[in-house]
């Protein structure tokens, strides 16, 4: 591909940066199990924050917006303290294809404790549902920065002391194959008790699955935590992860052409768009970096 073309990709890519405004995201919050008695707080306190940065929020615990209709409308599907078998089987299949058309998840705290029994959704987590707790409902603890690169996790300080409800899992997300956790923060268990696995605790990690996106945490128990400027910064840059705005985030075609410079503009068109219309295949593979793509042009990502 010449340079005249790349220049065309990328300014239809700047293009759609500057039409992202309009991104809308559904924050939904349904319970059918155990229910936080500060989800309405919550939910209103993280739909002004998106909101301040341009995002179009709709709320709602209507499990009926999980058809193929109404998932269109939305660039990302937040589960904010969800819990229990929130979907069917038909809206489960609708979230599937949604997200495999390059939908994005952005999973906070209980999401943790939702659908154990659906495979798929145990994919978007990295298999680490909730099983029980570490310390209290507000334990005070530190977090611990695992990559000091990331989007959501670059402005915390590297050992972040908060106070908050800490999950123990049923399996660690570090140990997940396919897909793979890319794992953001820990938290060191020698500072509270009862935590579980020991040394190497995840709270916060990103996954790349079958042509979509999910970033998930643990942390978000707390009315406080969503009144904290780090807090939500560090959901900010998940939920930007999550539309596909962040270098992390790889076109799917991208995959087929390697490391190529026609595979780079195309992926940096993407990254800026966030927006992937063809279906997930198999050999499009979950997501890799560019620079670890193979082909001849392998190295960092200009």
């Amino acid at each position: 591909m010449g340079m005249h073309a790349l220049l065309i990709l990328s300014c239809l890519g700047l293009s759609a940066y500057a039409a992202r405004a309009a991104d809308t995201i559904l924050i939904f919050t349904k319970t059918a199990a155990f229910r936080e008695d500060n989800i309405a707080p919550t939910r209103l306190a993280l739909k002004k924050h998106f909101e301040s940065k341009g995002i179009i929020v709709d709320t709602s615990e209507n499990a009926g917006l999980f058809n193929d209709t109404a998932l269109a409308r939305y660039r990302a599907v937040v589960f904010l303290k969800t819990s229990g078998d929130v979907l069917d089987s038909a809206q489960q299949k609708a979230f599937e294809k949604y997200f495999r058309s390059g939908g994005g998840m952005l999973g906070i705290h209980s999401a943790l404790d939702t659908e154990f029994d659906w495979p798929f959704f145990g994919k978007l987590i990295g298999g680490a549902w909730f099983k029980g707790l570490g310390g209290n409902s507000e334990t005070r603890h530190s977090i611990l920065v695992q990559d000091t690169a990331d989007l959501s996790a670059k402005s915390l300080p590297r050992t972040w002391v908060r106070t908050d409800e800490i999950y123990n899992f049923k399996a660690n997300p570090r140990d997940a194959k396919d897909p793979v956790a890319h794992i953001l923060v820990t938290v060191d268990e020698s500072t509270y008790p009862g935590g579980t696995p020991g040394k190497d605790h995840p709270m916060s990690w990103y996954i790349a699955y079958q042509g979509g996106r999910s970033w998930v945490t643990a942390m978000g128990h707390t009315t406080g935590s969503y009144q904290d400027p780090l807090f939500l910064g560090h959901l900010w840059g998940g939920l930007q992860y999550v539309l596909g705005r962040t270098a992390t985030a790889v076109h799917p075609e991208a995959l087929r052409m390697g490391a190529s410079a026609e595979g780079r503009a195309r992926n940096r068109m993407w990254s800026l768009s966030g927006r992937w219309s063809g279906p997930w295949s198999p050999a499009l593979g979950s997501g890799t970096p560019l620079n670890r793509l193979p082909g001849k042009a392998a190295g960092p990502e200009p």
